[in-house]
């Protein structure tokens, strides 16, 4: 998880760069279902599907295998960071 670039990536074995599985590729937050803001930890099922602990947005979405965009399984997906009242940690 790349916390303070909104983003999660893959590297490969001996990979000088990763890439972007979830979030934006450029770094940025955004709340909506193709964005992060500041992820936290993921898990991959037996599905290969990444879930993602998307802690500002209070939400953890699940992006099927390949998938840009995410479902939010659980949270209110109420953008709450700007603040820091709240998240899913």
């Amino acid at each position: 998880v790349d916390t303070f670039n909104h983003r999660v990536q893959k590297w490969r074995t001996n990979a000088s760069t990763g890439t972007t599985i979830a979030g934006q590729a450029n770094g940025t937050d955004g709340f909506a279902l193709a964005s992060l803001f500041y992820p936290n930890a993921i898990v991959i099922d037996s599905m290969r599907n990444l879930y993602v602990s998307d802690g500002a947005n209070s939400r953890v979405l699940r992006f099927s295998n390949g998938s840009r965009n995410g479902t939010i399984v659980a949270g209110d997906g109420e953008t709450v960071a700007r603040g820091y009242r709240r998240g899913i940690f």
